[in-house]
């Protein structure tokens, strides 16, 4: 494997930097209506099987990682308010 020298010797990265206030504002704003769409989507397809014979481990899994999504992205909301 070859290393290429991409800067000054001992130099980091501390990860990707973050986009212009406007330009970040906007893509919280977008993640946060994907994913409260995703999360109106699976609760609708969670309720159609409920009491549907079958397993429903799937569907609710599938529920559960949506919700975690959209809290993820929300409270990215709630902190790009604050600052």
């Amino acid at each position: 494997m070859r290393w290429r020298h991409c800067g000054p010797v001992g130099a980091r990265r501390s990860g990707p930097s973050r986009p212009p206030a406007q330009e970040y504002r906007d893509r919280v704003d977008a993640e946060l209506a994907v994913s409260l769409a995703a999360l109106g989507e699976r609760t609708r397809h969670y309720e159609d099987r409920r009491f549907k014979p079958g397993k429903l481990e799937p569907v609710a899994d599938a529920l559960w990682r949506v919700s975690a999504g959209y809290l993820d992205v929300e409270a990215s909301a709630r902190a790009r308010d604050l600052d």
